[in-house]
């Protein structure tokens, strides 16, 4: 991609690219080579070139500089692989040059803004018409456009139609929605920027005034899902009814039918499901703070067990989880000395007392001794010994035990990771050394200091 500055180049600009799994993602870009993109700039300096070095398939790339020392402009720009797009920068904006596909199908999403919250998401159209004229002239529109596109292209790739596809009809959808959500306004309040953003920030603005349901076509193609647009449209059209209200009650969760809708929208679209039910995990909008997701995730995991999607959504439901008495321990990921991996449902079968500790404090140091001596005067076959290590280095933490050695068949010694560490601090507090204690079943009992031997006693004969 080549651009013809009007002010010389002098920062590192941004470009924002889709990873292995499409999310996109920010590089800051300078002078030399990155991963993913070569950028190089004329003697002149008004001449900026990236050269996108591992694009295999069309995509969007998000382009950021500096039309001024203190104006940033940002662009989401349409590329495919191994052509070049030639720009010239006309008062912040990028005008296309040239002839081929490529240059179309940009100048024909910039002149209606398909990649951007448009005009009539700012301001309607037209006032006091029934939702059911506004959303007929909205697709009156939408349908003009995408004949309007058929005209322009002579060959259309599969991926490409269905990206413009899925860009016009998300744009009609939120414009009528937007129409619906804001019918009652006064122009004062169009004025008010904060208040638009409220409205379009708020999962809630789906749910009045939608009858009959507002419809959003479902475009037939994984490549539909490059359009962020389209994707949020798809989210509020298959869980429009499924948000909830934070001051309601609790109530049980509805998502379960969530996930049977999505299933049954998406049927011949299985990384479009995917990627709408990680949204949907993510979304507050469509929980209450008591919501109990665990089912829902195992129910992904099930479905998407290769999913690169599955880590996060596990940490950020750890994290939440509060240990209260009956509470069953996450089935948590750790290693072995041995470098074995497992999870802490290792532990399920016994009793379990567990020493949740680090190599640098001298308290935790002097647990982990005490929690050896106790090892050798337990004589009760239902009851198990484990530690569990975190935010050290793996050596570090094989040395530590090499030096308090326990070796008991009916212990267990864990090593979590960094990212885990944080996790345990979520679920346990941060206070350590901790001793906890866990039934046969995995479920927490009571916590409290491995230093207390009265405690661990009356546990022990419990």
């Amino acid at each position: 991609m080549k651009i013809q500055l009007e002010t010389p180049e002098k920062n590192g600009r941004m470009v924002s690219l889709p990873n292995s799994q499409g999310v996109q993602r920010i590089v800051v870009v300078q002078e030399g080579k990155t991963a993913v993109v070569l950028r190089t700039v004329d003697s002149t300096g008004y001449l900026v070139t990236y050269q996108f070095q591992q694009m295999k398939k069309a995509s969007l790339v998000f382009i950021s500089y500096f039309k001024s020392e203190t104006t940033l402009t940002m662009q989401n720009i349409f590329l495919t692989p191994n052509d070049t797009l030639v720009c010239l920068e006309r008062k912040g904006r990028l005008v296309f040059e040239g002839k081929g596909s490529t240059v179309v199908i940009n100048r024909f999403l910039q002149k209606y803004q398909l990649l951007e919250r448009d005009s009539l998401q700012r301001r309607p159209l037209m006032r006091n018409v029934s939702e059911e004229i506004y959303r007929s002239l909205m697709r009156d529109i939408a349908d003009r456009q995408w004949a309007e596109y058929q005209g322009l292209q002579r060959s259309i790739g599969d991926a490409q139609n269905a990206f413009v596809q899925a860009a016009i009809e998300s744009q009609y959808y939120h414009r009528a929605a937007f129409y619906n959500a804001t019918k009652d306004w006064t122009d004062d309040m169009f004025d008010d920027l904060q208040s638009i953003r409220q409205v379009e920030s708020s999962p809630k603005k789906y749910r009045e005034g939608l009858s009959p349901r507002l419809k959003l076509y479902i475009v037939p193609h994984e490549d539909a899902w490059m359009s962020s647009n389209y994707r949020s449209a798809l989210l509020s059209f298959l869980g429009e009814k499924y948000v909830v209200d934070e001051l309601a009650p609790k109530e049980p969760s509805k998502m379960m039918d969530f996930y049977n809708d999505a299933d049954k929208a998406l049927a011949n679209l299985p990384k479009t499901r995917e990627e709408i039910l990680n949204l949907a995990l993510a979304e507050k909008g469509f929980w209450t703070s008591e919501s109990e997701k665990g089912p829902f995730i195992e129910r992904f995991e099930r479905d998407f067990p290769q999913s690169n999607h599955l880590p996060s959504i596990k940490m950020r439901y750890w994290k939440n989880i509060r240990m209260v008495v009956g509470t069953q321990i996450p089935s948590l990921p750790v290693f072995e000395q041995d470098s074995t991996s497992t999870t802490l449902q290792r532990l399920v079968g016994k009793k379990t007392l567990l020493l949740l500790w680090n190599t640098w404090e001298d308290s935790c140091q002097a647990a982990l001794a005490a929690f050896g001596t106790l090892g050798q005067k337990i004589k009760q076959t239902n009851v198990q010994l484990a530690t569990l290590c975190s935010k050290n280095r793996f050596e570090s933490w094989k040395d530590a035990l090499r030096s308090y050695p326990i070796n008991k068949a009916s212990e267990h010694h864990f090593y979590a990771d960094y990212l885990l560490g944080d996790v345990l601090e979520a679920v346990f507090t941060t206070k350590r050394p901790l001793m906890v204690l866990l039934d046969k079943e995995g479920r927490y009992l009571d916590a409290g200091s491995p230093f207390d031997g009265q405690k661990i006693s009356r546990w022990l004969k419990e």
